[in-house]
C-alpha cells in the first residue's frame, strides 16, 4: 500500500498491490484515500496430518478430533514433496502439523507444514 500525493484537482490516492494466495496472480488497484476498501477475511488453521492417499488427498485432524479428507496436496511441487517427505520420516510419537488457509468460503489450500 502506497500513498500518492494529490495533484491540484485530485485527492490523495492509495495504491494497493496484492498477490492472490491461490493463483499467485498479482493484483493492483488505485483508490482515493477517502474511499472505504473491503479486505478479504482469511483464516489460518493448523491440523495434524494423519495420512496421504494415493490420489494426493490428505486426511487431517483438527483440534476437536474431527477428520477431513477434502484437501489435496499443494500444487507447488516443492512444498508437496516436502510434506510427503516429512510425513514419511516422522516416527509414531511425532505429528506433522499442516497449516491451511481459506478466504471467505473458498476451498482451503495447504500453505505450510
Amino acid at each position: 500500500m502506497n500513498l500518492h500525493s494529490p495533484t491540484t484537482d485530485t485527492y490523495f490516492q492509495v495504491a494497493f498491490v496484492g498477490i492472490d494466495m491461490f493463483t499467485g496472480k498479482k493484483h493492483e488497484d488505485m483508490c482515493p484515500a477517502h474511499h472505504k476498501m473491503s479486505v478479504p477475511s482469511t483464516t489460518n488453521t493448523d491440523m495434524i496430518l494423519v495420512s496421504i492417499s494415493s490420489d494426493g488427498f490428505l486426511t487431517l485432524m483438527n483440534d476437536g478430533g474431527e477428520l477431513r479428507s477434502d484437501i489435496r496436496l499443494p500444487d507447488n511441487e516443492m512444498l508437496a514433496n516436502s510434506v510427503k517427505a516429512k510425513f514419511e520420516s516422522v516416527g509414531d510419537n511425532e505429528d506433522v502439523l499442516v497449516s491451511d488457509e481459506s478466504v471467505h468460503k473458498t476451498p482451503k489450500k495447504i500453505v505450510s507444514y
